[in-house]
């Protein structure tokens, strides 16, 4: 038999899901800083800069569902 204890003992991190509400700039302003604490530089100053913090995993870079957003890495911070 497999309880609840076992399922949860194979991932310690508990997953939730929040919904914020806020106006565009609110969502803009987020995903940027999203973007500012995973992604480095992308211009041709730092070619051999790897494109992402290797320090911070994957899975703590926020996302918003149902909005379709481009990020240009090759902007400064504030304006990608």
């Amino acid at each position: 038999p497999v309880t609840v204890r076992d399922l949860t003992s194979l991932y310690n991190y508990e997953n939730e899901v929040y919904a914020v509400e806020g106006n565009g700039r609110t969502v803009r302003e987020a995903l940027e800083n999203s973007s500012r604490l995973y992604f480095s530089c992308a211009t041709p100053q730092c070619e051999n800069t790897p494109l992402t913090d290797r320090n911070r995993p994957g899975y703590q870079f926020d996302t918003a569902q149902g909005v379709s957003y481009e990020l240009d890495l090759t902007k400064p911070v504030g304006q990608r």
